[in-house]
């Protein structure tokens, strides 16, 4: 069953089992709770066009990020990322 904390008007990511499992995995080997923590999503400056994408296991969401919920697996999504 997903769960979509973000706003409805919000376009909307879904992740596969697959994925949302390796994502799990990863929260259980960095010793992440699996009830708070999940995969962030954001962006950084440098690369060809001036911003890269980045990815990283974070413990907690930020009060501004979306968050997305799928198989037991959250995505924190920098508020910046405005194409999401």
């Amino acid at each position: 069953m997903a769960t979509d904390v973000a706003s409805p008007n919000i376009a909307k990511i879904h992740l596969t089992e697959h994925a949302a499992k390796k994502i799990r995995a990863l929260l259980e080997k960095e010793g992440v709770s699996l009830e708070q923590g999940g995969l962030r999503v954001g962006v950084q400056g440098g690369g060809c066009s001036g911003l890269s994408y980045a990815m990283r296991i974070d413990t907690q969401a930020r009060d501004r990020d979306k968050v997305f919920e799928e198989y037991g697996a959250r995505l924190f999504v920098d508020p910046r990322v405005s194409c999401i």
